[in-house]
């Protein structure tokens, strides 16, 4: 008698098994791709407002015609916030305690991206752009650190004293 051609039950599980291992795979890698990308991508964008911000800091920009510049802020962020909402300040008299928060753009996150709330915000002070806290109290003693994060991927967008703006993978300032 001739031997049969063909495939037993236990060499099509196997093989099945092995696709769908290899399957899940592949869309692990492909979807963490995407997370990291999304965070990355918030990252790099919220330092490039950040530069935007000290820049018209620097430049003394005025946003709003007849309007005195003092500074521009990114306050400090909220647990759980989808949005951070920079600030504008101006001279309403012989102080700077007038702010707008209408006339500049609102950073918002990618979804599911979550901000830290630890940071206490920057403030970039007209005409020089120095570096102040994010309440104006005082002029930055250390690093403000913006976390940002999804599904075990995480970026840090640094603020320094001296002015310098960096970002990088992880939850430290380099």
């Amino acid at each position: 008698m001739a031997a049969e051609k063909g495939f037993t039950l236990v060499e099509i599980v196997i093989v099945i098994a092995i696709i769908g291992i290899a399957s899940a795979i592949v869309l692990s890698i492909v979807s963490n791709g995407r997370t990291r990308a999304q965070v990355e991508g918030d990252a790099r964008r919220l330092s490039g407002m950040l530069r935007d911000l000290q820049n018209n800091a620097l430049a003394g920009e005025q946003i709003v015609l007849g309007r005195v510049s003092c500074g521009f802020s990114l306050p400090p962020s909220a647990a759980g916030a989808i949005t951070i909402v920079p600030t504008y300040l101006y001279r309403n008299g012989a102080t700077c305690a007038t702010t707008l928060s209408d006339v500049l753009p609102t950073f918002s996150l990618s979804p599911g991206v979550s901000i830290s709330a630890a940071n206490g915000g920057v403030r970039f002070v007209v005409p020089w752009g120095q570096v102040w806290d994010g309440t104006g109290a005082a002029l930055l003693a250390a690093p403000v650190q913006y976390t940002l994060a999804k599904s075990g991927v995480v970026w840090s967008v640094c603020v320094y004293p001296e002015g310098r703006i960096e970002e990088a993978v992880g939850a430290g300032c380099p």
